[in-house]
């Protein structure tokens, strides 16, 4: 088992509440869901990522938030990645927060824009 999918399979989901000084009482309860790091390619195959995308659905978020690295190497299935990801949902928005890497030249070049334009149908 390769180290990605195994940190992937568990059952349970850890709900955690942030206290935040000077909260506007707006703020209070929003549900924010984060994925980071994905490295689709040898350790994080694209069903592994899918089933991330499902289980950050299933709570419901308010907002959600994709961090880090999409790839790990050039050539990494980085448009494969991206479909997945755009199929997170939350009212607020999905938002992305891409490392800066070396793959940065693949994603400007990526058919359709950015994760963004795709994971809002802009």
């Amino acid at each position: 088992m390769d180290f990605a999918a195994g940190r992937l399979r568990y059952n349970t989901i850890e709900r955690v509440d942030v206290p935040v000084a000077n909260l506007p009482p707006e703020l209070d309860g929003l549900r924010i869901a984060q994925l980071s790091d994905i490295h689709i390619g040898d350790y994080m195959p694209p069903r592994e990522i899918a089933r991330a995308v499902d289980m950050a659905n299933e709570l419901q978020p308010d907002i959600s938030f994709v961090t880090g690295d999409f790839v790990s190497s050039e050539g990494d299935p980085l448009d494969v990645c991206i479909t997945e990801l755009s199929r997170l949902r939350a009212p607020l928005g999905v938002w992305d927060a891409m490392a800066i890497t070396k793959f940065m030249r693949e994603w400007k070049t990526m058919p359709n824009g950015s994760f963004a334009k795709r994971a809002c149908g802009c």
